[in-house]
């Protein structure tokens, strides 16, 4: 049982596909799961633009005859350059989904319960307590994060128009990987009305490094895959990029829910620490310093699709990331003689058997 970080107390939860006492994680609502495991509800998100500025040149100021151009000074470039990006987490992220109860195996969106998302910091092969270009401390934290999209997919990234943004909670935390990995494995209980009920194990489908980086003023979720080598059908049937680039906010857990939103109130309002509580000002959103606040069951994130492109989005300033899958890649293959399958990986650093879970998805990129 996961001890609360706040008062040393147990939150038990209660799913409501399972009575399994040993089925426990930080989680303070019985209705969260509820949400999750209902694929008929829809998250809806509603957000007001700010009103756009225009900044042509006023009707009276324009001139309608030609001038000579001045050429530019020998310093100016007309290519922006990037903005610095300041890492403040990184580690291991894994893409999970679950097929339906009683569901043998999931052969498309249809047949699956939901997407699930595991985040490992710390276990990326760096000096301890790196700090970055800018001096600032990472994050140290050794919590592993267990996030569910309730959506089943994540947000397309579009190269033109508005962002798309869908809804993920934190649902379990543990510095246990052997907790949260009971998550995963199938499950056989029992209900008062339809006898016993089977719930499959859980397909791995993606595996990579990922780092929380803050980029101006507002925060990142960055990811690149080692696993698969290649994207697939199923990899792309939840919008599971090669690489990506999410923009993340942490909505307030004491803002109660918009009434068009059909967003429960957060569970972590009592659990979150105010030292924590009080970077939101009072604001219904927060966009930076947000590793932290990431180790609190029932936190809703935010993700807006930004892009597929990392090298494109931020320039040079994200070589150090795409050199995480490298030198992990490489280190891995070292430690087994290159002997051992890629797949193998990802089974080792969650302590899973393999025996346990189909790995079509992660090699082949195939429905099972």
């Amino acid at each position: 049982m996961l001890p609360n970080r706040r008062n040393g107390h147990s939150i038990r939860l209660v799913d409501q596909r399972s009575n399994n006492p040993n089925r426990n994680y930080l989680i303070a609502q019985n209705k969260v799961p509820q949400i999750i495991d209902n694929p008929n509800k829809q998250l809806r998100f509603y957000t007001t633009s700010p009103p756009s500025t225009s900044t042509g040149v006023p009707p009276s100021s324009r001139t309608t005859h030609r001038t000579e151009s001045k050429k530019p000074s020998p310093d100016v470039t007309e290519q922006v350059q990037p903005s610095p990006i300041m890492i403040q987490e990184r580690g291991h992220i894994y893409f999970f989904y679950r097929p339906k109860v009683e569901h043998k195996e999931a052969k498309s969106l249809d047949d699956v319960q939901r997407l699930e998302i595991v985040l490992t910091p710390g276990t990326v092969q760096l000096s301890a307590g790196r700090k970055d270009t800018k001096g600032k401390q990472q994050s140290t934290s050794k919590l592993n994060r267990l996030l569910v999209v309730p959506r089943k997919v994540l947000p397309p990234i579009k190269k033109t128009g508005p962002r798309n943004k869908h809804m993920a909670m934190i649902y379990g935390v543990s510095n246990s990987l052997q907790q949260l990995n009971e998550e995963f494995r199938k499950e056989t209980y029992q209900t008062k009305t339809r006898g016993e009920r089977t719930l499959e194990a859980a397909r791995p489908v993606g595996e990579g490094v990922y780092s929380v980086v803050e980029h101006g003023r507002h925060t990142h979720l960055l990811y690149v895959l080692e696993m698969p080598s290649q994207i697939g059908e199923v990899q792309e049937a939840f919008n599971i990029e090669k690489e990506g680039s999410y923009i993340i906010a942490v909505k307030n857990p004491t803002m109660p829910p918009t009434p068009d939103s059909r967003l429960e109130a957060s569970p972590a309002a009592d659990t979150v620490p105010q030292k924590l509580l009080d970077k939101f000002e009072d604001r219904k959103w927060a966009t930076q310093d947000l590793p932290d606040i990431l180790n609190y069951p029932g936190i809703w994130l935010l993700l807006l699709g930004a892009s597929d492109d990392l090298k494109q989005e931020f320039g040079e300033n994200v070589k150090e990331i795409e050199d995480l899958e490298e030198t992990d890649l490489k280190l891995f293959q070292k430690a087994h003689r290159n002997k051992k399958p890629l797949e193998e990986k990802l089974f080792d650093e969650l302590r899973l058997n393999r025996k346990e879970f189909p790995v079509d998805p992660l090699v082949k990129g195939t429905w099972k």
